[in-house]
């Protein structure tokens, strides 16, 4: 039987699309798909005899590549991941032509199934992947309180950067380590830590050895979906400030001042959050969701 030759297309999104390449791998156990990476336009339109599945993420604009795969034969897949939504309701005439040509819709997190009802667009949740939570070990709380958050350099703001950078000047007896992405011209500061780009060979060992350093998460986003950092931050028992949205096991808080006294109170009470690790790792096991994953590819083929 020949396998089901499936493509995953997303801009800007490589970590998560080798991700996903890999725990579909993992579980494929009787060979039954092909996968492969498709990461810029050039290689669709290169591949576009080799695949009977286009799965793209933070493909809410992708019109053109979704009507191409329609004329073929192809059947396609919309993975919504997070601010894709926020865009798409700006532009609603636009997200309803493009849904015409979408076989499949998918959500990284569920919150974002209720943001796309305006649009008309019904879609299930599928989480993305986190390859190293099925076994990580909830470590010893640093001796000095330190926080972690992500500023990417290109889109700092959205990420909370002005609440981190004035936190940091305020509390300046606590340690932050900031995850850039990449080349930066943040100010130095005596108790802030840059990490630039880490490549994702090397992302297993360096994140754990980052987690260990590691009181507390901020993520000051205004809008998120599953967040990956918030799910291995759990996985390993810290706890974590989310702004987006309520959030299990998460410490609700959406501005400067309630962010700051989060921080206060827990930096004089901390405790591992044994709580939210166990609740990650039983709701976002790899195996678990490779295998929706297959499923959703099987029935997307037969259909």
């Amino acid at each position: 039987m020949r396998k089901i030759r499936v493509a995953l297309g997303g801009t800007g999104v490589e970590t998560h699309l080798q991700t996903i390449i890999q725990t579909v791998q993992n579980a494929d156990r009787n060979g039954e798909f092909e996968i492969f990476p498709l990461l810029d336009r050039k290689s669709f339109y290169s591949a576009l005899l080799k695949f009977d599945i286009y799965h793209e993420l933070f493909g809410y604009a992708a019109t053109k590549r979704y009507i191409i795969c329609k004329l073929l034969g192809r059947k396609t897949i919309c993975h919504w991941t997070g601010s894709d939504v926020l865009l798409a309701l700006k532009s609603p005439e636009r997200a309803r032509f493009t849904a015409k040509f979408v076989d499949l819709q998918l959500v990284a997190y569920h919150n974002l199934i209720n943001e796309l009802h305006p649009l008309g667009i019904q879609a299930i949740e599928w989480v993305l992947p986190t390859l190293n939570i099925e076994n990580a070990r909830i470590y010893p709380l640093p001796d000095q309180f330190t926080i972690l958050a992500y500023l990417p350099a290109k889109n700092h703001a959205f990420y909370g950067s002005e609440i981190i950078f004035r936190l940091a000047q305020e509390l300046d007896q606590i340690n932050f380590i900031i995850l850039t992405g990449g080349s930066h011209d943040f100010p130095p500061q005596k108790n802030i830590h840059y990490y630039g780009w880490i490549a994702l060979e090397d992302w297993p060992l360096q994140i754990e050895k980052i987690y260990q350093q590691t009181s507390l998460l901020i993520r000051a986003t205004p809008h998120d979906s599953s967040a990956l950092m918030v799910i291995e931050a759990l996985a390993r028992g810290r706890q974590v400030i989310f702004s987006a949205y309520p959030r299990e096991y998460c410490h609700y808080a959406t501005d400067y001042h309630s962010i700051k006294d989060k921080v206060l109170a827990l930096q004089n009470n901390i405790q591992p959050n044994q709580e939210g690790s166990k609740y990650v790792r039983e709701k976002y096991q790899p195996q678990v969701l490779a295998q929706q994953l297959l499923t959703f590819y099987r029935e997307l083929y037969i259909k």
